[in-house]
C-alpha cells in the first residue's frame, strides 16, 4: 500500500473533468495513507520495544519529514491556488439578473446545478444525447413558456436556425476565471483560463417561430 500511495502522489493527473481529488485522493490516497500511517506506528512501536525510545522517535521524525518532503511543494501550491476565482460573485450577478419565478435552461455542462441548489432557481441542463434533437429541446422550452413561466437560456452560443428569432438577448454575463492546468505527472503549477462570453436569452412566445 505504501508503494501504491507513493505512485499516486508522485503521478498526479489533473483535469477539470477528472479531478484528482475526487478520483484518486479521496477514494484511494487517503485510505492508503491511513493504512501506511497505522503500519508506521506499529513499526515504530515494535522498534521502541526492541531498541529504545530515542531510536523510535528519531525514526518517526524521519518518516514525517519524508512524507512532508514528498508533498511539500504541492501543498504550498495548492494552498495558494484558488480554483475558479470569482465564480461565486459571477453567480451572484447572474442570479440578480434572473426574474423571480423564471425557468433557466443552459447548454453549458455544470452551470445549471449551482443556480438550482445555491439560489433556488428552477434551472435545467440541456444535455446532448443521441436521439434528442435541438428541435425537441426547443419544444420543451416552448411548452414550459406556455404555462406562463418566463423562460431563459444561458449559453455561449448565439441561437441559430429557424427558432433564432424567438430568442431576445436579455443580459450579458461574461465570466473570466482560471483553473489548474492539466498535468500528466506532478501537481500542476500553472493555470489556464476558463469561462467565456455567457449571454442570457429570453424566450418570446410572440415570435412567429414559436
Amino acid at each position: 500500500s505504501v508503494l501504491v500511495l507513493g505512485f499516486l502522489v508522485t503521478n498526479v493527473f489533473n483535469d477539470h473533468f477528472m479531478m484528482w481529488v475526487t478520483r484518486r485522493f479521496v477514494p484511494v490516497v487517503l485510505p492508503l495513507f491511513a493504512v501506511a500511517t497505522a503500519a508506521a506506528i506499529a513499526f515504530v512501536w515494535r522498534l521502541a520495544a526492541r531498541k529504545g525510545q530515542r531510536l523510535a522517535i528519531g525514526t518517526l521524525i524521519v518518516l514525517l519529514f519524508v512524507a512532508i518532503g514528498m508533498n511539500g511543494s504541492s501543498i504550498v501550491t495548492a494552498s495558494r491556488h484558488r480554483h475558479w476565482p470569482g465564480l461565486l460573485n459571477w453567480y451572484d450577478e447572474l442570479n440578480s439578473r434572473i426574474p423571480a419565478n423564471a425557468v433557466v435552461y443552459s447548454d453549458q455542462p455544470g452551470f445549471a446545478a449551482p443556480l438550482r441548489f445555491l439560489f433556488g432557481v428552477e434551472a435545467f441542463e440541456l444535455r446532448s444525447r443521441k436521439g434528442i434533437s435541438k428541435r425537441k429541446k426547443m419544444r420543451v422550452m416552448i411548452d414550459k413558456a406556455r404555462t406562463g413561466r418566463e423562460v431563459f437560456l444561458l449559453t455561449q452560443n448565439i441561437p441559430q436556425g429557424k427558432q433564432a428569432a424567438a430568442w431576445t438577448e436579455f443580459a450579458d454575463v461574461p465570466l473570466a476565471s482560471t483553473v489548474l492546468n492539466n498535468s500528466d505527472r506532478g501537481f500542476p503549477r500553472k493555470t489556464k483560463p476558463r469561462g467565456g462570453k455567457f449571454v442570457l436569452y429570453h424566450l418570446d412566445l410572440r415570435s412567429p417561430r414559436t
